[in-house]
């Protein structure tokens, strides 16, 4: 057992043991082997196999940025600093199109290059709610010994009772559909 996985059972122990004494001595202790245990997983030394035969030592660190340089060249160190930037950068680069002036427009220039795939016609086809003979149409081509719920109603009693149910199947689609 190495010793990464000795601390880490030790520190498996102090978390049970701290669900009957939560002194605060055990909590300093618990925050000790996880800070402990943190550093060792971030730097051990682990053997790694490549092609089956060699081994290659390997340190494996935590990846994160140590330090950032901004924009006017000053370089930050101190982590707090280096999120609150990032957040500000990110936060600028994905403002609502409202909030960034002329994006509107710039929007609007860079579509007019691109070419509708479909017409005018077809886009309201496809988006149009289904009528009732579109309803019957699928409904008469469905395969009778096949139940397509769960309910285990094969389509046969689809079909023979259409007449009454088409109205109430039809609603619950456009119901699914507008919502």
């Amino acid at each position: 057992m190495s010793d990464l996985e000795k601390k880490e059972e030790e520190l498996k122990n102090l978390r049970i043991r701290m669900e009957h004494d939560t002194s605060e001595e055990t909590i300093q202790k618990v925050r000790e082997l996880e800070e402990e245990v943190s550093r060792k997983e971030n730097m051990e030394e682990r053997e790694v196999e490549i092609d089956g035969s060699k081994k290659l030592k390997a340190k494996h660190q935590r990846e994160s940025i140590k330090a950032l340089q901004l924009e006017g060249g000053e370089v930050v160190t101190d982590d707090k600093r280096i999120l609150e930037e990032i957040e500000a950068f990110y936060g600028e680069l994905y403002k609502k199109d409202e909030e960034v002036e002329g994006a509107v427009v710039a929007r609007a220039r860079v579509m007019s290059y691109v070419k509708p795939r479909v017409t005018e016609r077809q886009n309201h086809e496809l988006v149009e709610a289904p009528s009732m003979e579109e309803l019957e149409d699928i409904v008469k081509r469905l395969p009778e010994d096949k139940a397509p719920g769960l309910d285990g109603a094969t389509v046969e009693v689809l079909t023979k009772c259409w007449s009454f149910m088409r109205a109430d199947c039809l609603a619950m689609l456009l119901s699914y559909w507008q919502d």
